[in-house]
Parts: C-alpha cells; sequence; structure tokens
C-alpha cells in the first residue's frame, strides 16, 4: 500500500489546482575542486541572509528547504519553526515541516502540520495537504481515512484525474469491483493519461469480453 501514492509526494503532491514543484531531495553537485557543494553554498548564502534580514521569514524558508535537500532534516525543522512565527498566517512553513516529518516517519507531527495548513485556507482553495494526508494515512494503514481525504480533493478540484485512479486502485485492491470501475472510468473521462494503460488494463480485466470491446474499439 505504501507504493500506492509514493509518487505523489516525488511528482505531484497533490491533486491541488496550483501544481507545487517538489524539491529534489539528493540533488547535491560538486563544485570545482570537489570540496563543497552548490546546496552548502546556498546555505552559507541563506544564513548570511538571515544574519542581515533576522525578522525575514522567507530566508528561513529557503535555508530551511537546502537543509532538506542535504537530509539535515532537524535543522530545516528548526528553521521552519522560526518562520512561522515570524509568519504566522503563512501556510508554506506548516506544509514543508509536514512533509519533512513524513519523509523522517514522524507521522503524528506530520498529520498535525497539514491539519494546520487545512484550517488555515478556504475550503475550495487548495488540495494539496489532503492529497498529502491521504498519502500519510496509506503509509500508516489507515484506508478509509486516505478515501475520505482524496474525496475531498475532488469535491475541491472535479476534472483533477488523479484522486480518482488512487480511489480506483484503493478499490480495485480491496475487490470491489464496481467502485474500481466507476472510478477508473471517470479517470479516463477526465483524460487522465499517466496511469492510462494500467487503468485500461483494470477494466478489460473487470470486465472480460465488454472491456476488450469497449476499451480498445475491437
Amino acid at each position: 500500500m505504501r507504493l500506492l501514492l509514493a509518487m505523489l509526494v516525488l511528482t505531484i503532491a497533490g491533486c491541488m489546482t496550483t501544481t507545487k514543484t517538489p524539491i529534489s531531495i539528493r540533488e547535491v553537485v560538486d563544485d570545482i575542486e570537489g570540496e563543497t557543494s552548490i546546496v552548502d553554498t546556498k546555505i552559507t548564502k541563506y544564513q548570511k541572509l538571515i544574519k542581515q534580514f533576522p525578522a525575514e521569514p522567507k530566508h528561513r524558508e529557503r535555508l530551511a528547504a537546502f537543509f532538506w535537500q542535504k537530509e539535515d532534516h532537524m535543522s530545516a525543522l528548526a528553521e521552519l519553526a522560526t518562520a512561522r512565527k515570524l509568519d504566522p498566517e503563512n501556510t508554506k512553513y506548516d506544509y514543508m515541516e509536514g512533509q519533512i516529518q513524513q519523509s523522517i516517519g514522524n507521522y503524528a507531527q506530520a498529520e498535525v502540520s497539514y491539519r494546520r495548513v487545512i484550517t488555515k485556507l478556504p475550503e475550495d482553495g487548495f488540495t494539496g495537504p489532503h492529497f498529502d494526508l491521504a498519502d500519510l494515512y496509506l503509509e500508516t494503514d489507515r484506508p478509509m481515512k486516505a478515501k475520505a481525504e482524496l474525496q475531498k480533493c475532488i469535491a475541491i478540484d472535479p476534472v483533477d484525474p488523479l484522486p480518482h485512479y488512487y480511489l480506483g486502485t484503493l478499490a480495485y485492491e480491496n475487490k470491489d469491483s464496481d467502485t474500481a470501475i466507476k472510478a477508473y472510468e471517470r479517470y479516463m473521462e477526465l483524460g487522465g493519461n499517466r496511469f492510462h494503460a494500467m487503468v485500461r488494463r483494470r477494466l478489460m480485466a473487470l470486465q472480460p469480453g465488454l472491456g476488450r470491446t469497449r476499451y480498445t474499439g475491437e
């Protein structure tokens, strides 16, 4: 089940109205002398900026992102905590904190962070934290809670095909053929292409004879 939404954080990090660009955790490039990295250089840059502008939270957010890239999770979380104190209504700090906590297995704290994001946002504004919560619930074997979060994604962004794919896959893995067919067909109707071939094969398998005629034109 962990693999079900494994690519969410790495590729889309949520079925959101506005797509976020995920952070590449291991993007470390050696410089000419092979002693430092671009990430280290960026960390030094933002540490200097913070000394100059200690009340500017965006510098701490960027520093946290580079600490995360370097897998210095505690330093990243410390910078985000300070940024949140400086700008408590900004959801970016809670959101990144949730992703970091989830990545290191602190699921309870990650859930708190995602929920904090949701309480600060309008109900119809952003599906990312709902999708991340669905991922978290699947990691921790709570499929019904994951299903509820995916349904919230659909309520916020009805034309995004991805939550239908994941709902279909949940149903497929639980041998709920009718629900799987309905969700997968909706995914196809909405133009989903990332998992198109897999969905077509499963629909054909779930509907022998009818499936082949309906989904291949044969």
